[in-house]
C-alpha cells in the first residue's frame, strides 16, 4: 500500500511539473505572438499614413518580439566543462559501460565525459530543432572519482545513473533546467544585471509586468515540486542499483563518495589549489589529489560520516540526505544479493594510460583556477581518441548568435527607413532612434557569445 502511494505522489508530481511548463510556455508564446501580431497591424495602419503614435507602438511591439525570440533560441549552458571520449580510443570503459547498461535494461549512452573533479551523473541534451526526434545522452565521470572508486564500485553508482535514464528521469531533468534558464534569461533582460542594465525601457516593463509577476510565481512552484519529485526518483535509481550489484557494495560507494567529496571541498581542494598555484611543474594533479586523500586518517572520515548522518533534508535539493538513501537501501531487499564478480582494480585502470587524459584535464583545472591563459583553444584536440566537449556548444552557441544578429539588422533597416521617410514625425523619429540603439545592443549580446 505504501508503495503505491509513493507511486501515485510521485505520478502526480510529475503532472504538475509538465502542466507549469506547459503554461510558462504558453505565458511566453503568447507575449511573443501578440507582440508580432500587433507589429504587423501597426505597421500595415502606418503605411496608410495613420497617427504617428501607431508607429511608436510598431516599435515596441517589434523590440519585444526580438528579446522574445533571444530568450526562447538561447541554448543553455553545458553543465560540465569534460572530455568526450571515442569508443573506438576507449574500448574498455565503453564496453564496461555498455555491460552496466544491459543490466540495467537501458540504452547506451550517445558519449562519455571526462571531467577533472568527483563528479559521477548522466545527463540529456535536447537541440531545438531536432527536440522531437532525438536526445543526446551523456555519462560524465570525474577522473578523481575514478582514482578514488574501485571497478566493482563504479558498475553500482554507474547502474545508480542509468535507472534515471530508464525511469526518464533526466528528460524532466532537461525540462525543467530549460524551462529555468530561460526564465533565467528574461529576467536578466527584464531586470537588468550588475554588469548590464536592463534592455527593458519603462513602458515595456509596464506592459510585461503582469507576465512577469505570473511567470516568476510559476517558476517558484516549478522549483518546489521538481526538487520533491526528483528525490523520491533518487531513491528509485538507488533500487535498482540494490538490486542489480547488491546491498553492501552500493551502501559502501555511496557513502564513500559522500564522504570524499565534503573532504574535497573542505580540506584536499584547498591544499591541492595550494600546490597547483606554488608550483607550475605540476602535469598530473592526480598523484597529489590521490596523495593528499590516503593521507587523510580513518577517524577523520568516520567523524565526517557521523555528521553526514546528521544533516537534514535541504528542500533546494535535488538529492535526499545520507541517511536517508542509506536507511532506504537497508529496507531493500536485493534480488541479486552480491552476485557481481568482485572487481578490485581502481576504476581509471578502464581508460587507456596512452592517452595522457590526467595531464590534459591538469591543465583544464588549472584553467579554472586562472593558473594558465584561459583564453587558450576551445577545441583543443586532446589526442586520436578525445576531443573537448565544447566543440559542438561553440557551433550552437555561434548559429544562435548569427540568428540574433539578423533578426536585430532587420529591425535596424527598418528603424533607419522610418527615420528616412517619416522624418517630419518626431515621435516616429524617436521610437525609431529607440528601436536602433535596441537592436545594436542584442547585435552586440549575439556578437560575444
Amino acid at each position: 500500500m505504501r508503495r503505491r502511494l509513493e507511486v501515485l505522489n510521485s505520478f502526480v508530481r510529475f503532472c504538475l511539473i509538465i502542466v507549469l511548463v506547459l503554461l510558462y510556455h504558453a505565458i511566453i508564446l503568447s507575449i511573443f505572438a501578440f507582440a508580432l501580431v500587433f507589429m504587423v497591424q501597426a505597421l500595415e495602419a502606418w503605411w496608410d499614413k495613420p497617427e504617428s503614435k501607431t508607429v511608436f507602438f510598431a516599435g515596441v511591439a517589434g523590440f519585444i518580439a526580438l528579446v522574445m525570440f533571444v530568450v526562447m533560441v538561447e541554448e543553455t549552458p553545458l553543465p560540465y566543462d569534460g572530455i568526450s571520449l571515442k569508443a573506438d580510443f576507449a574500448p574498455q570503459m565503453y564496453e564496461f559501460v555498455c555491460d552496466i547498461a544491459k543490466t540495467v535494461n537501458a540504452k547506451m549512452v550517445d558519449s562519455i565525459m571526462i571531467v577533472p573533479g568527483l563528479d559521477l551523473g548522466v545527463y540529456q541534451r535536447v537541440r531545438l530543432i531536432t527536440a522531437a526526434l532525438h536526445s543526446e545522452r551523456v555519462l560524465v565521470m570525474g577522473m578523481m572519482a575514478l582514482y578514488y572508486l574501485s571497478e566493482s564500485q563504479l558498475q553500482s553508482v554507474l547502474a545508480h545513473e542509468f535507472a534515471h535514464f530508464r525511469h526518464k528521469d533526466t528528460a524532466v531533468q532537461n525540462l525543467v533546467t530549460r524551462t529555468q534558464w530561460s526564465f533565467l534569461n528574461l529576467s536578466q533582460l527584464y531586470q537588468g544585471t550588475d554588469s548590464n542594465k536592463s534592455l527593458f525601457g519603462g513602458w515595456a516593463v509596464a506592459i510585461l509586468l503582469l507576465p512577469y509577476v505570473l511567470i516568476v510565481q510559476i517558476i517558484k512552484q516549478l522549483s518546489s515540486v521538481s526538487f520533491s519529485y526528483l528525490r523520491c526518483e533518487e531513491l528509485e535509481a538507488d533500487n535498482v542499483a540494490i538490486a542489480t550489484y547488491g546491498k553492501r557494495l552500493f551502501q559502501n560507494a555511496l557513502t564513500g563518495i559522500y564522504v570524499e567529496v565534503f573532504l574535497f571541498q573542505n580540506k584536499i581542494k584547498h591544499c591541492l589549489d595550494e600546490c597547483l598555484y606554488f608550483d607550475d611543474g605540476i602535469d598530473d594533479l592526480y598523484s597529489e589529489y590521490k596523495s593528499l586523500s590516503d593521507s587523510i586518517d580513518q577517524s577523520v572520515r568516520a567523524e565526517i560520516q557521523e555528521m553526514l548522518m546528521n544533516c537534514g533534508e535541504k528542500k533546494d535539493s535535488t538529492h535526499p540526505p545520507l541517511h536517508a538513501r542509506l536507511q532506504f537501501a537497508e529496507n531493500c531487499r536485493p534480488e541479486n544479493e552480491e552476485t557481481s564478480k568482485s572487481r578490485s582494480r581502481p576504476a581509471f585502470c578502464l581508460l587507456d594510460q596512452s592517452m595522457n587524459l590526467e595531464e590534459h584535464l591538469t591543465r583544464r583545472y588549472k584553467r579554472s583556477l586562472g593558473i594558465v591563459d584561459a583564453t587558450s583553444s576551445k577545441e583543443e584536440v586532446v589526442s586520436s581518441g578525445a576531443v573537448t566537449a565544447n566543440q559542438s556548444e561553440i557551433k550552437t552557441k555561434e548559429l544562435f548568435a548569427t540568428l540574433a544578429i539578423i533578426a536585430a539588422l532587420i529591425a535596424l533597416v527598418c528603424y533607419v527607413v522610418v527615420i528616412i521617410v517619416r522624418a517630419d514625425k518626431l515621435l516616429e523619429v524617436i521610437s525609431a532612434i529607440l528601436g536602433i540603439y535596441i537592436a545594436s545592443q542584442i547585435m552586440k549580446s549575439g556578437s560575444r557569445n
